[in-house]
């Protein structure tokens, strides 16, 4: 029998898989032959030892760009004869060789019988498949031990792997439809931090002890504070701890926040976080907008914490998160921290997060668009390629595998006709066009819209939440169509006087509020000769 089979892989190195196997009944001079093989049924190394009761072993793992592995070890006799055999699947630690990473989500509720599936993905030209089954070991409610081999998991992620395709797991749920203002869990409680940890660090502990070597890997889905419509949250004990400290940092003493909030508080201990609704009645809009300032940076604390933990076991994957949401301001997102932090993004696709994306993504970093025919525009499907790579952007993300919107009928054979379209080109993107237009420089961009948290905020504040966004997007498109090169800026650039080399101009899409030190620079720049 196998047992403790681990495959490893360490930056410089082809990897090892690594496994003691235990016999019954070994007399002398049995042998016992280790061997090797990729999906493609090549040796990648063998090892002759001498049988005992527990036989150890690490077979390195040699050439191969195939992710689907099978370990064989042969009992042999004095005389060479063969007396048994046990094959062992695992995943070979091979990292994609992709310009553009395209892949499919997938719910994993029939692992037995989605192999069909999987093939058809294959021959559609996706090398990465989202498993979702993961989650089911370490999301908040089914996490009771540390991570063993889940037969579900494990028959999922060999399915992925025998077609020579990339399986991704989620790891945690960052996640919250609630409608108490006392979020739960809350995002600032030391308690859910060690939680959080816990199964972070298991999660991707197992992932690196069993071969798996995402290209890219997502903590979770969405991963936002709440959902468009949600209650102004965090009023926990933690949150309003936090929200005190971030008032002191802001502010320094209470004079100033009393000076802004046009209140008499006697120290920090006295602030609370507030509603939009009791913000309005009291005529209080600052106080509301500090809390949300705040909660945006307590969400960009747990992607970092993430990022973090990820970093400390596989310091070179590329961790982040997928599906992410609205930039309206219930959901959380510091667009400009969160892309300064994450090695991989993937996002919905909006309008005006196309030039965030690529305006603010790391070097090196996997960052995409989802896409599916949601408006019934059998084109944009197409078109959504072109826009992607065109934006610098490397990963495509399709919704669903199976489903009612998915690339398959419920006979496992007739694909969705738009997936087909995106298909053949991300194939066309693949066989070169699209290394040409990543690898490309960008025209200089004398252009720029700045991008304003606190303006996000405001435009709620003022009846519509997506009047900032859209304004965002209506001057990429108009710059778009008038063949202007721009950009997004970031206000941190900006308040630090770092202003891109090539910029003219700098646009204000609906920017309604603009902290001292980003205004005093833009004034400066002005009169140095800029236009705004």
């Amino acid at each position: 029998r196998a047992a403790d089979l681990k495959t490893v892989a360490r930056p410089g190195e082809g990897g090892r898989v690594a496994a003691s196997v235990r016999t019954e009944g070994v007399t002398d001079g049995q042998k016992m032959v280790a061997r090797l093989k990729d999906g493609w049924g090549r040796v990648l190394s063998q090892q002759t030892l001498a049988a005992a009761p527990t036989v150890q072993f690490a077979l390195p793992i040699r050439a191969t760009r195939n992710r689907h592995g099978v370990l064989e070890a042969d009992l042999m006799a004095a005389d060479g004869a063969l007396l048994s055999r046990q094959r062992i699947e695992t995943p070979l630690p091979v990292p994609t060789d992709s310009d553009i990473h395209y892949a499919i989500w997938y719910d994993a509720r029939a692992a037995y019988t989605d192999s069909a599936l999987h093939w058809r993905c294959k021959q559609l030209g996706f090398d990465a498949i989202y498993d979702t089954s993961f989650y089911g070991k370490t999301n908040l409610h089914t996490f009771p031990k540390p991570l063993d081999l889940d037969p579900v998991f494990r028959v999922t992620q060999m399915a992925v792997n025998r077609n020579d395709q990339e399986a991704v797991p989620y790891v945690i749920p960052v996640l919250y439809s609630g409608k108490s203002l006392v979020r739960n869990p809350c995002l600032s409680d030391p308690g859910y931090h060690k939680f959080f940890d816990t199964i972070m660090t298991r999660g991707v502990q197992y992932l690196s002890d069993n071969g798996y070597w995402p290209s890219f890997l997502p903590m979770g889905d969405e991963f936002l504070l709440a959902y468009p419509n949600g209650p102004d949250v965090c009023f926990g004990e933690h949150c309003k701890r936090s929200f005190r400290e971030y008032l002191k940092r802001v502010y320094g003493d209470v004079a100033a926040l009393n000076r802004e909030w046009g209140a008499r508080l006697a120290s920090f201990d006295d602030a609370e976080p507030i509603t939009l609704e009791d913000a309005r009645a009291k005529g209080r809009p600052a106080q509301w907008a500090d809390h949300r300032l705040h909660m945006d940076e307590v969400v960009l604390r747990i992607v970092k914490r993430g990022v973090e933990n990820v970093r400390r076991i596989r310091p070179e994957w590329k961790a982040g998160f997928e599906g992410m949401f609205r930039s309206i301001s219930e959901c959380g997102y510091d667009m400009e921290g969160i892309l300064e932090t994450v090695g991989y993004l993937n996002s919905y696709e909006y309008p005006y997060r196309v030039a965030t994306l690529r305006s603010f993504r790391q070097p090196g970093s996997v960052v995409g668009l989802f896409s599916n025919t949601y408006m019934g525009l059998p084109n944009s499907t197409e078109y959504m390629v072109w826009h992607a790579v065109l934006n610098q952007l490397n990963h495509l993300f399709w919704w669903r595998l199976n489903g009612p919107s998915g690339c398959m009928s419920s006979d496992l054979t007739t694909a969705n006709p738009n997936l087909e379209l995106q298909a053949n080109t991300v194939r066309l993107m693949e066989s070169g066009v699209g290394r040409l237009m990543l690898a490309a420089e960008m025209l200089p961009e004398p252009v720029g819209l700045l991008y304003s948290q606190p303006s996000i905020h405001a435009s709620k504040w003022y009846g519509d939440r997506h009047d900032c966004v859209n304004s965002q997007a209506a001057f990429g498109f108009l710059l778009q169509d008038a063949l202007i090169p721009y950009r997004m800026v970031r206000s941190k650039d900006v308040a630090a006087r770092q202003w891109p080399g090539a910029l003219k101009v700098l646009v204000l899409p609906h920017t309604l509020s603009l902290p001292p030190d980003v205004a005093a620079s833009i004034k400066e720049w002005v009169r140095n000769g800029g236009c705004v």
